[in-house]
């Protein structure tokens, strides 16, 4: 559970509805004890209670709980007095001896306090969280007044449009702006230039002293001057005036000037710097009772904006039950589509933030294989209905128009799909951007950035695999793989165009193809192709291929004498049947394991896993309806292909699932309530009664009942049905589920008397 910016596990959260109702703590005990459940220390290992303290009534809303009483100094504020008279000065700033700003001590804290709250026209400020207080210090009169830095707000509107960072750049970088909550000078102290030198010395030190204590460099601090004053003494100062609030706040109702000053050169670099959204996995992704699979993969997004998140699982649930539905029909009201299109032209959302969620649960299911294979590819949609009326379209291919994605999904070393890790549909839009010194090909290196992060989050019990077809062949990938081996291997089918050399000791170079098919047969394989319509119209077909292995060392192109050591495997159909016009002839280039049989076939097996990324993109293409969004920009649509390819995935995992663990059961991977109204809508396709569905019902036997409701009949050489089918059948088991619920509403209005 999210609670602002600070993110709870599952056992603090449970913990803290026993504790709070138990009546065995106070205020403060529960404070301290989240705390410590949950890590939240600072940098300096002391528990952050003055934070949490403040967080726990949006933390029992939440979750529905009642807290204890406030009792102690909390329960009611004791009056605070200024101990002595207040100093009566007026000279020259250099009478006043030495001036100095000095941090207040915490046996000091009370006294700072009283001279705020008698003194200062706001009195104390009483702000929790991370602070830093000064005296003004003269060499020969003492203290003349004081200062105080807080933590800064979350929202503001003057400071967040003069620095300019995004949403999510401004949850991270926050804790780099201070507050100047508090300036005094003591009213009988008339100084000329006093309150200028006072703000110059606190600024000169700000920096070191909060980095001291909560281990954060600020960048920049900004103040509000009511609007009575000019705030001459911050201009003197080297503040700037950046504008003004609203002056809704305001008690007089008039607005406050808005003051910055800059700690850093390098300030706007490092408040607008967006982290990326990095793979953090979590504990379980099966589905339990009660829990929607959409909350799994659209529901834990981190999103500094609450609000966002909501809609963006909202709109999970939507593309769910309206699959393959366009966006008016999948939001029937107009408030509904007015929200969807706002989040989708939403420059505070992006792509990544939709698939956060999702890659998470990702993360989870690969943590559970050895080897997971990060397959990526592209593919071109095309939007060429569109493209009178969408701006932002790119060329892909002839005169077509649309977007061109590159998406990398993780499967298992068996052919298990576990989700997408990424999907970028702007990098021909990016490359474009970024004229001769940005190539296309740079989608390959980013690919293998993504498998890294995603072998930094399942864990060293897991090892994953880059896997690419020819147009992975570049040099750049092979060379910057060999610097991330430990983190990531790596698999890619050589382009025959490249002609790759070999390094032979004592020989010089030698063709790389011709270098491996000398060997010996170390093993053989049975290959099933699947059928394929278009311009490489094939039929399905067994090929029987040849497996040779050999451990070489591939030169770097051009005159370098640059090489590296990779494992080189050729499967080649030496007597392929009559007809065939293109034996299979493959030529795979890994960085995995040694020159042995049992490694080609292995290596032989992951490569065939990659065919799964094209069945995906056929699924992406046909079963959603992504041709027909009807968007103004380009980069709408990119949040619509994230929903889209979620989704998709979801009809590929229940296919693929069907195939490769047909005993799995289907409670763990599908909603229960999907596999109670399929048994209803089968029911009445066969006139019986309607039953349960049986406790142990199989992956298997669910696919093949969806797939049932859109006609299939199973035999013996066709016994699952394909993705057109299983693709249907789930839009009839989602259109039925849509019915019994305006059914069930029906009935409990007129229980209730109100119809």
């Amino acid at each position: 559970m999210k609670i602002g910016l600070r993110e709870f596990d599952s056992q603090s959260i449970e913990w803290f509805k026993g504790a709070a109702s138990s009546g065995d703590y106070t205020r403060s005990g529960l404070a301290r004890e989240l705390c410590e459940r949950s890590g939240w220390h600072s940098h300096r290992g002391v528990a952050c209670e003055a934070q949490a303290r403040k967080m726990l009534p949006r933390l029992a809303s939440a979750l529905s709980v009642e807290l204890p009483e406030p009792g102690g100094v909390f329960a009611e504020r004791k009056e605070l007095k200024f101990p002595g008279p207040a100093p009566e000065l007026r000279m020259e700033l250099q009478e006043l001896g030495e001036l100095s700003v000095v941090a207040v001590r915490p046996r000091e804290s009370g006294a700072w306090r009283a001279m705020m709250h008698a003194h200062h026209p706001h009195g104390d400020p009483r702000v929790p969280g991370k602070c830093l207080k000064y005296w003004l210090m003269s060499g020969r009169h003492g203290a003349l007044g004081g200062l105080s830095f807080h933590a800064a707000s979350w929202h503001e509107r003057e400071r967040d449009r003069w620095i300019g960072w995004s949403q999510r750049a401004r949850a991270a970088h926050l804790d780099e702006v201070l507050n100047n909550t508090r300036f005094l000078i003591m009213p009988g102290v008339r100084v000329y230039g006093l309150a200028s030198a006072a703000l110059r010395l606190a600024s000169d030190r700000l920096c070191a002293d909060w980095l001291e204590r909560y281990g954060r460099r600020p960048m920049l601090a900004y103040t509000h001057v009511d609007g009575s004053h000019q705030g001459g003494s911050y201009r003197a100062a080297g503040w700037e005036r950046i504008g003004a609030t609203s002056g809704r706040r305001c008690a007089e109702g008039l607005p406050k000037q808005v003051f910055v000053r800059v700690l850093q050169p390098d300030w706007e670099r490092q408040l607008c710097a967006e982290p990326s959204v990095r793979f953090r996995p979590v504990l379980d992704v099966a589905m339990d009772d009660g829990v929607h699979w959409t909350d799994l993969e659209y529901g834990r997004s981190t999103h500094p904006d609450g609000r966002m998140a909501k809609r963006i699982l909202l709109m999970g649930r939507a593309w769910d039950e309206s699959r393959a539905d366009e966006i008016p029909r999948m939001f029937k009201t107009s408030p509904e589509r007015r929200a969807a299109y706002r989040l989708l032209s939403s420059g505070n959302v992006s792509m990544n933030d939709i698939l956060e969620s999702h890659r998470q649960s990702t993360v989870s299911r690969s943590a559970q294989h050895e080897v997971v294979l990060s397959v990526q590819d592209s593919t071109g949609l095309n939007f060429d209905t569109l493209k009178k009326s969408t701006g932002g379209l790119t060329s892909i291919g002839g005169t077509a128009r649309g977007i061109c994605a590159h998406a990398n999904l993780a499967f298992s070393d068996t052919g298990k799909v576990l989700g997408v890790l990424d999907i970028d549909g702007s990098f021909r839009a990016r490359c474009a951007a970024g004229g001769k010194d940005l190539k296309e090909s740079v989608r390959w290196s980013e690919g293998l950035e993504t498998a890294c992060e995603l072998s930094d989050a399942v864990g060293e019990r897991t090892r994953v695999v880059s896997v690419s077809d020819r147009e992975g062949d570049v040099w750049e990938l092979f060379d910057r793989q060999s610097q991330l081996s430990s983190r990531v291997g790596l698999l890619v089918r050589s382009n025959g165009s490249r002609r790759r050399k070999a390094v032979i000791e004592g020989e010089g170079t030698r063709d790389l193809r011709s270098h491996v098919e000398a060997g010996p047969v170390a093993a053989e394989r049975l290959i099933e192709i699947d059928e394929q319509g278009g311009r490489r119209a094939r039929a399905a077909r067994t090929a029987k291929v040849s497996l040779r292995i050999s451990k070489v060392r591939i030169k770097a192109p051009g005159k370098g004498q640059d090489s590296l050591p990779l494992i080189a495997v050729s499967a080649r159909e030496d007597h392929p049947p009559a007809g065939v016009k293109k034996p299979l002839n493959w030529l795979l280039l890994c960085s995995e394991g040694e020159a042995d049989a049992g490694n080609a076939l292995r290596i032989c097996q992951w490569y065939e896993a990659r065919w799964g990324i094209e069945e995906y993109f056929r699924i992406l293409k046909s079963g959603t309806k992504i041709s027909k969004r009807q968007c103004d920009d380009a980069v709408d649509l990119v949040k619509c292909l994230a929903f889209d390819a979620i989704t998709a995935w979801r009809v590929f995992e229940l296919q693929r699932l069907a195939r490769s663990e047909p005993d799995e059961l289907a409670s763990r991977v599908v909603d229960r309530e999907e596999i109670e109204i399929c048994q209803i809508l089968l029911s009445g396709l066969y006139r019986t009664r309607p039953a349960p569905a049986p406790p142990g019902l199989t992956v298997r036997e669910h696919a093949v009942q969806v797939g049932r409701l859109a006609g299939f009949l199973p035999t013996r050489r066709q016994p699952l049905p394909g993705t057109k089918l299983l693709w249907l059948g789930m839009v009839e088991v989602l259109g039925g589920m849509r019915s019994i619920r305006a059914y069930k509403r029906l009935e409990a209005t007129l229980d209730d008397g109100s119809g």
